[in-house]
């Protein structure tokens, strides 16, 4: 799998697949004057088994399908619809949705810098999280429920003070029962990073906690006890890979995933069927249990 210019084929992405039991895997060859130069889609099953994806997946996905907030079916997230002002998604009937975005942080999906989505959320009671980088590359986290009339209201995060913050430069989301767990990434002027755990309460209470664990980059999902995990490939110092959990007190445990090791090129988890999945950087599938 390399390409005239004899460059290693590197994971780009890895996530649910186009069927139950099935996960989507897209590698791109590196071409430093054009960036991903060549892209390829395979649709792996839970069994391993290797098929070569539709022309249509085989390149990073653009839409993103997921629960319904209102519990009826799926909506999928057009990534490639999110303007300076709204944002579209699209019911099991095909009736589209529109939030509008607030004013002031520009959003456009055009540009040098196009501001995207990093993480969603669909909680209960008809609520939708998405976190969203906007131009500048900040992150923010905004919400979504029939009380807002469908506006997306950005969410205040607390900030301690004791660090000069130059912007979150990722978020991440996951429910956990009936709370929203989140991950923040911030770069800062004071030190190279200072990362939190934190949980929204139902009525709107935020604890916050810090990151004891130096990890750099964590994307949450919902896991199969209900807790909210993430896989950490470069823990501090240790050389080890993690696996984090985090529960509704903000309260976070870390793992270690023995015969693994730090910047092992490790994808997302993605949780399914009772296990968690994911792939590293040698296009290994994984799967493991937590009890």
């Amino acid at each position: 799998m390399k390409n005239s210019n004899d460059q290693y084929p590197e994971l780009e992405f890895f996530g649910s697949g186009p069927s139950p039991a099935t996960f989507s895997i897209v590698a791109g060859s590196f071409d430093s004057h054009y960036g991903w130069s060549n892209e390829t889609g395979f649709t792996v099953s839970e069994g391993g088994a290797v098929t070569p994806a539709a022309p249509s997946l085989r390149t990073r996905p653009s839409r993103l399908t997921v629960a319904a907030p209102d519990g009826n079916g799926a909506w999928t997230l057009n990534l490639t619809t999110l303007s300076a002002t709204t944002v579209s998604f699209i019911d099991g009937q095909g009736s589209t949705h529109t939030a509008t975005l607030p004013s002031g942080p520009q959003l456009s999906s055009a540009g040098p810098n196009p501001a995207t989505i990093q993480s969603y959320a669909a909680g209960c009671n008809q609520t939708i999280w998405l976190a969203i980088v906007d131009n500048s590359g900040n992150s923010t986290l905004y919400w979504l429920g029939a009380a807002s009339g469908f506006k997306a209201v950005a969410v205040s995060l607390p900030d301690d003070g004791a660090v000069q913050h130059q912007g979150v430069q990722s978020l991440s989301v996951a429910i956990v029962g009936d709370h929203l767990c989140y991950y923040r990434h911030f770069d800062s002027q004071a030190q190279g990073y200072t990362n939190y755990f934190g949980c929204i309460a139902p009525a709107g209470s935020v604890t916050e906690k810090p990151d004891a664990w130096e990890s750099p980059s964590v994307y949450l999902v919902t896991g199969p006890d209900g807790n909210a995990w993430g896989i950490n490939d470069a823990s501090g110092d240790t050389g080890n890979a993690t696996i984090l959990r985090l529960d509704a007190d903000a309260d976070s445990s870390q793992f270690n995933l023995p015969g693994f090791y730090a910047s092992q090129g490790f994808s997302d988890l993605v949780s399914s069927d009772g296990y968690f999945w994911w792939c590293d950087g040698s296009f290994k599938l994984w799967k493991m249990t937590v009890s």
